[in-house]
């Protein structure tokens, strides 16, 4: 949908609950799951302005690092993985933000026309209801489903910034930012340090 009416390349979409959980419930390819992880593992980006704004935002070259860039490792992180753009666009339901249609471009990007931001954000409106539907349904499974399009739900994530919030007596969103800062620290995957956090081989109270 997005691909065949946008000047991009790929796209996913995730769903956000008020706890701040997110979830993968659909994706145009694994470059697209990439850069979306990669978000979310840095903390920053469109992904993340998108939600804090409720409006669309953008990262038109990811390459001019000399330019007005607010997330110069994202930015480099992206080139590296081969993009060149990345579009985020919320995903409402009424007054509600409930998620995030994540696009990129393999090359940077002019600015888009208004008529086609609102292009963007119509087709993020009419997906909206089907991405809160599937992500309900897969929560409620009792595995995540494989395959290209694959419902990544990282519940891992979510257990783990449980029990750090206990590990350290700190809020959720404190919990979940220590998890990536450790992870980016340390290199490894955020997903990675999660297991580790639940096998109690790794003790943020212990640090």
């Amino acid at each position: 949908m997005f691909i065949d009416a946008l000047p991009v390349a790929g796209a996913s979409i995730s769903v956000v609950t008020e706890r701040g959980s997110h979830s993968v419930v659909g994706a145009s390819d694994a470059l697209a799951v990439k850069l979306e992880a990669l978000q979310f593992e840095l903390g920053v980006g469109p992904h993340w302005e998108a939600l804090r704004t409720e409006g669309p935002a953008f990262l038109w070259d990811a390459a001019d690092m000399a330019g007005p860039n607010a997330w110069p490792t994202l930015a480099l992180e992206t080139v590296r993985c081969g993009a060149g753009a990345l579009f985020a666009l919320p995903l409402r339901l009424g007054a509600a933000t409930v998620g995030v249609a994540d696009l990129y471009s393999r090359s940077p990007v002019e600015r888009w026309s208004d008529e086609m931001i609102d292009v963007a954000q119509d087709l993020a409106l009419s997906v909206a209801g089907r991405a809160v539907r599937l992500a309900t349904r897969s929560a409620e499974a009792a595995t995540s489903r494989t395959g290209r399009n694959a419902v990544e739900l990282r519940r891992e994530v979510h257990q783990a910034t449980g029990m750090v919030m206990v590990q350290l007596d700190c809020s959720a969103s404190t919990a979940l930012l220590r998890l990536r800062g450790q992870a980016f620290a340390s290199g490894v995957p955020l997903a990675g340090l999660a297991r580790e956090v639940i096998t109690r081989r790794f003790d943020f109270g212990q640090l």
